[in-house]
């Protein structure tokens, strides 16, 4: 059954299901650089100790960044761990 990818935002036409890999190398970048610097605070912060609640906090804060440069909406940004369930209209 295909699914719908592609959304009406902002009056423009957009792919639901962007990866990381369907931005442009200056936005990629910009990410990278950002991820970059969010698990360096935070590594500073907390002793230089890796725990999994890093991750959510880390994501948060670049995905904030990523909406404030309009380089995607969050909604649109498909996480590989993610899942929507289908729904039956």
């Amino acid at each position: 059954m295909p699914r719908k990818n592609h959304k009406m935002v902002y009056g423009r036409l957009l792919k639901t299901d962007k990866s990381f890999s369907d931005l442009k190398m200056s936005q990629r970048e910009k990410i990278a650089g950002w991820l970059y610097e969010e698990y360096l605070s935070m590594f500073k912060a907390n002793g230089n100790r890796y725990s999994k609640r890093f991750d959510d906090v880390v994501l948060s804060n670049v995905y904030d960044k990523i909406e404030q440069a309009e380089i995607c909406p969050r909604q649109i940004i498909s996480h590989p761990t993610q899942r929507t369930p289908n729904r039956l209209n």
